[in-house]
């Protein structure tokens, strides 16, 4: 398992590739089929596997969270986050930018730093109606599967992301989640959505039982998948 965003990881990769059959790459990011060698299968984009225990703390600290925050945006400012948070201000949009934080951070250095526990980023998710998730990788232009999608869905607040064809292979657009083309069509996008609180919450409540089975399961069945069109042993049974 491997961030394939970063250049001589895949090379060294394709190299293992071509001297094994048996070697088979997992990527939680991406679209992985055909990369190490021309039509052999190999696994991505798949969720970060979650433990039981995980998924428990999860529940408690949800439990009974009240919302506070029509929109949030939860993460690390990298320069691009930084940017497009500012072209929605402009914009007349009101997010909430890392309301988990007791300080004021609003650059990288600041948001890297005394980050708070990833319970308080989960108590915050859940307490925003909605959270944006931008899907570019930090690495380099290209959309990524982003953990914070199926972390929001099991906080239950309603995740609207611009990633084309990433969170469309799990959940249903429109349905499960919210899909925004660019930062001019977000705004609407986002109004539209808390014209309809009903429908919001409705939506965070349905999508919940898909994102755990997701969570507990989806890592280690999406490998077996692999795995069979490759005609290799599966995993041991999780």
């Amino acid at each position: 398992m491997f961030d394939s965003a970063y250049y001589w990881i895949n090379a060294q990769s394709r190299r293992l590739a071509r001297m094994s059959p048996r070697f088979m790459v997992v990527d939680i990011c991406m679209p992985m089929d055909g990369s190490m060698l021309r039509g052999r299968p190999e696994v991505g984009p798949v969720n970060m596997p979650m433990s039981t225990v995980s998924m428990d703390l999860i529940r408690r600290r949800c439990s009974g969270v009240e919302k506070q925050w029509d929109v949030s945006f939860i993460g690390v400012l990298y320069p691009h986050r930084v940017d497009a948070l500012e072209k929605l201000r402009s914009r007349g949009v009101d997010v909430a930018l890392n309301p988990h934080r007791m300080d004021d951070a609003q650059d990288y250095a600041s948001t890297t730093a005394d980050q708070p526990s990833w319970l308080d980023y989960i108590g915050a998710l859940a307490a925003s109606r909605m959270t944006i998730n931008f899907s570019q990788s930090n690495a380099r232009p290209v959309q990524q599967l982003k953990t914070r999608v199926i972390e929001g869905m099991l906080a239950g607040t309603v995740v609207v992301t611009d990633d084309g064809d990433r969170t469309s292979r799990f959940f249903s657009p429109g349905v499960d989640y919210r899909y925004f083309r660019d930062l001019d069509a977000l705004p609407d996008v986002i109004s539209q959505a808390l014209a309809e609180p009903g429908v919001l919450a409705e939506s965070a409540a349905a999508v919940r039982p898909r994102a755990e089975s997701l969570a507990s399961r989806g890592f280690w069945d999406a490998i077996d998948v692999g795995l069979r069109k490759r005609s290799l042993p599966p995993v041991l049974s999780r």
